[in-house]
């Protein structure tokens, strides 16, 4: 285990005591919000991302964060060159970044903006039908779903944490073995949020673009 196993498990542990605390009402307008916020924003990120590029020209205005001095840009594209992937220059790559970067951004403030006004609602619920149910189901319950919600959000980190093994790897001088990458690699968790990540491979792999990943090489 290293510090990506122990952080997931700190986040497992925080929403269960969360859930214990709280109650089963309130936990299930938490899942309920988590699952929407998920739902509306894998379905808008990108057109969010798009109008907001196009009217404060975000992507512009990101992509001067991606500025490498030549030599690191240089060393990079040898790099990937080898790997079989073709680039035109620098500034294709800022583009690129700073796009992901702005769909990134956009998932999770769909994400929260939902997410939040679910909850809300839910807590107003909560309150009138208070006395529905005995405090210790209502605590167990809420313990339950206190795990589930926090192996929902674990699930959303590790999404969006696979894709930034690329803009890492170039500021790390294109090296595909850095501290980032070796973090996820040797972690004991990632592997089976990976698996629990399958029904939803393609709209991961959309984050990265085909012409950043290195080009399958095949043997006859």
């Amino acid at each position: 285990m290293n510090w990506v196993d122990v952080t997931i498990l700190v986040i497992i542990g925080w929403f269960a005591w969360r859930g214990l605390t709280t109650g089963l009402l309130k936990g299930i307008a938490r899942l309920a919000g988590i699952f929407l916020g998920i739902v509306f924003a894998m379905k808008y990120d990108s057109q969010l991302a798009d109008f907001a590029g196009s009217k404060w020209h975000l992507t512009e205005k990101l992509s001067k964060y991606f500025s490498f001095p030549t030599d690191l840009w240089n060393e990079s594209m040898s790099w990937w060159s080898s790997q079989g992937s073709s680039f035109t220059g620098g500034e294709q790559i800022q583009n690129i970044l700073s796009m992901r970067l702005l769909e990134i951004i956009a998932f999770l403030l769909i994400f929260l903006v939902v997410y939040r006004l679910v909850y809300l609602v839910g807590s107003l619920l909560s309150k009138v039908a208070r006395t529905a149910f005995l405090g210790p189901v209502d605590r167990l319950g809420g313990l339950a779903l206190g795990i589930v919600n926090g192996l929902v959000i674990v699930l959303i980190l590790v999404a969006l944490m696979m894709p930034l093994q690329i803009p890492v790897s170039m500021f790390s001088g294109g090296q595909p073995d850095n501290w980032y990458t070796r973090s996820i690699q040797s972690s004991v968790i990632i592997p089976k949020c990976r698996h629990l990540l399958t029904p939803f491979e393609g709209k991961i792999i959309d984050l990265i673009p085909d012409n950043i990943l290195p080009a399958q090489k095949t043997t006859i």
